[in-house]
């Protein structure tokens, strides 16, 4: 499956067809390292976690998906379901999809929730309500997230934009968009919206990593007239899970391994 494949499945709660199941140690010779938890998520090789993936009220089967060369600095959290595209680079104690509280009810400890049925539109006025209920976060390819940065629950960061360090994220990020402050606003664009619109039609994290490391990525004039005219093909790169130790002697050889 090419990447926008694997995130059509996501949106559309399903797990990613073909992932294959294989031990920490394998994932390791395959450039995957992790300090996460659990082991639900879906990668791609080359990828790294070293935060913390929560599963609290998650749909574990789509909980989540980071793709290659992309990364999670230590200390950061993702809350429940999220997609990462390619050569993303997250910071330390970025913060992803954490659960809001209800404002809306009695209380907002989540000690006392409870159902409920939906207020009239009469009654509706008088509460304060989240207009965004949506839980699953989804970041592009190529999306830099600065140190201590929050994105909220629901929100999309597309392709190639930038969020700048300690920034509060409540709104959906454009291709190319750089975005700081509390909450996050709009200070620039990486590209005019000419050149933005030629990188996102090449979709050039989709093609072989080997080829991308030959081309002149330091400048983007000359990246885009090298692999316009380059006729490289996309490639399709395997889904991982983790499968969990079978048994005491795994998981001891699985510490002595220091993974």
């Amino acid at each position: 499956m090419k990447l926008r494949d694997k995130l059509e499945s996501f949106l559309d709660g399903k797990a990613i067809d073909g992932t294959r199941a294989i031990s920490r140690w394998r994932a390791k010779k395959l450039g995957h390292t992790t300090m996460a938890n659990i082991k639900h998520y879906r990668f791609e090789a080359g990828s790294r976690l070293h935060g913390t993936w929560h599963t609290e009220g998650a749909h574990v089967p789509r909980l989540g998906f980071i793709g290659a060369h992309s990364y999670l600095n230590s200390l950061s959290h993702i809350w429940n379901e999220a997609f990462i595209g390619r050569y993303t680079s997250i910071g330390c104690r970025v913060s992803i999809g954490a659960a809001r509280h209800p404002m809306s009810a009695v209380s907002t400890s989540p000690a006392l929730s409870s159902t409920a049925r939906d207020y009239t539109d009469y009654e509706a006025k008088s509460v304060r309500q989240h207009r965004n209920m949506r839980r699953s976060v989804v970041i592009g390819s190529d999306v830099w997230i600065g140190d201590g940065a929050i994105i909220m629950p629901g929100i999309t960061i597309s392709d190639g934009a930038v969020v700048g360090a300690n920034a509060v994220v409540t709104k959906n990020v454009a291709p190319y968009e750089i975005v700081g402050g509390v909450p996050a606003k709009t200070m620039g664009r990486r590209f005019s919206d000419e050149l933005a619109e030629r990188l996102l039609t090449t979709q050039w994290w989709e093609y072989p990593h080997e080829y991308l490391k030959t081309c002149p990525t330091g400048n983007v004039f000359d990246f885009l007239e090298a692999f316009e005219g380059g006729g490289k093909a996309p490639t399709v790169l395997d889904t991982f899970r983790i499968q969990k130790a079978k048994h005491a002697i795994a998981a001891l050889l699985r510490f002595r391994m220091g993974s």
